[in-house]
């Protein structure tokens, strides 16, 4: 991911504008009231999707939104709404009588839950200035908010499009294929599998007003056509001639980022595989029989492709005969050592002398079968 920062942010409405240009998505934050451009965010196209699906979705929420019921309650007063406080328990009525201090330190809280998000993935932008919109209007509008239970909804929608994103990558772009259906059979256990994740999310998130319902490759906004200069591009590094039609889409929400991606990588060539190591997914690039990512193994700086291309070497030597014998001998010795069979000494004499001997079979100075005899022979003296 490359992030170009462009200027500060001023005001809290903000907006998405979001195209795919030569397999590369391009994000850039514009300021409503300015048409100012903020920043661009830039991802090969589906890595965006890997990296949301990569992130602990309900430690995040934990951290985040989970509680945001809890805190749009305490922000919003009586005042906004006398029928609304007239059927609050007891306990929810004593979060209107908080002190200002008590108040602002739950606004400082949402506020840094809202800054979380957003360092953290793209998909959250819109998620976030819901947020910072409803901050700003309860500053300017003297402690009052109108509106605020979309938010109260957000933690659990937000979980469900994350695994309804688990499941399209699987059902639709591994190229390993697991599920040996056919294209109409996958679509219908992906569509089993989406109604599944809206059943559980309705199950047990808070305000029931509205379910959680993703439609699938339906989108609120439609897509647009815009003409970009030549400097547009000049961040991306895209090669293009000095005005060019750009096939751009506003979402109004996470929901339609997801759809426009899937549409997308639907008619792309694009394709993930499961790494053998770390079992998560990856794009396929550049070899295509390429087994490992290059994540980060944990408590090192190796990757799972460097752990990857050691199993290969590994798997290869021991392909090999003469490698096999050996291995299969220090093995057998290095358990005699282990009991008491033999000293060190003896255990050490003897990997000398196999490894002399297995170095001249390698070279064909010996042949496998007198070095067989040899490593059956438990012979532990060193021969001038």
């Amino acid at each position: 991911m490359k992030i170009i920062e462009l200027v500060p942010k001023m005001n809290p409405s903000q907006k998405i504008r979001l195209y795919v240009k030569e397999n590369t998505e391009v994000y850039e934050v514009i300021n409503c009231e300015s048409d100012q451009l903020i920043e661009r965010i830039i991802y090969p196209l589906g890595q965006s999707f890997i990296d949301f699906v990569d992130i602990n979705i309900h430690d995040l929420m934990n951290r985040t939104l989970f509680n945001s019921y809890e805190m749009l309650l305490k922000l919003r007063t009586a005042k906004a709404n006398s029928l609304y406080y007239a059927k609050l328990t007891e306990d929810e009525r004593r979060y209107h009588k908080k002190t200002n201090y008590e108040v602002d330190r739950e606004l400082e809280e949402l506020s840094a839950a809202s800054k979380l998000l957003k360092n953290q993935h793209i998909f959250f932008y819109p998620v976030c200035n819901d947020i910072d919109l409803l901050l700003f209007e309860y500053t300017k509008n003297n402690r009052n908010i109108s509106s605020y239970t979309a938010l109260t909804r957000y933690s659990y929608d937000l979980i469900g499009i994350h695994n309804i994103i688990s499941k399209f990558i699987f059902y639709f772009s591994d190229v390993d294929n697991k599920v040996t259906k056919s294209p109409k059979a996958r679509f219908a256990d992906f569509v089993k599998s989406k109604d599944e994740i809206e059943k559980y999310i309705n199950d047990n998130r808070m305000n029931l007003d509205t379910k959680f319902n993703f439609n699938f490759l339906k989108m609120k906004n439609e897509f647009e056509f815009e003409f970009f200069p030549e400097e547009k591009y000049n961040y991306t590094g895209f090669s293009n001639s000095e005005l060019e039609l750009a096939q751009v889409f506003y979402p109004s929400n996470i929901m339609d980022i997801a759809n426009y991606l899937m549409i997308k990588l639907l008619m792309s060539n694009v394709k993930f595989r499961e790494c053998q190591n770390c079992g998560k997914a990856f794009i396929i690039s550049g070899r295509g029989n390429t087994k490992y990512c290059d994540r980060k193994i944990d408590n090192s700086n190796k990757t799972c492709r460097d752990l990857g291309a050691t199993k290969f070497y590994k798997s290869e030597k021991e392909k090999e005969p003469v490698y096999h014998l050996y291995t299969k001998a220090y093995k057998k010795q290095s358990a005699r050592l282990r009991y008491g069979n033999i000293t060190r000494e003896m255990f050490n004499t003897w990997g000398t002398i196999a490894r002399e001997m297995r170095e001249k079979c390698k070279k064909g100075e010996m042949t496998l079968l007198a070095f067989e005899d040899y490593l059956n022979s438990d012979d532990y003296t060193l021969h001038e």
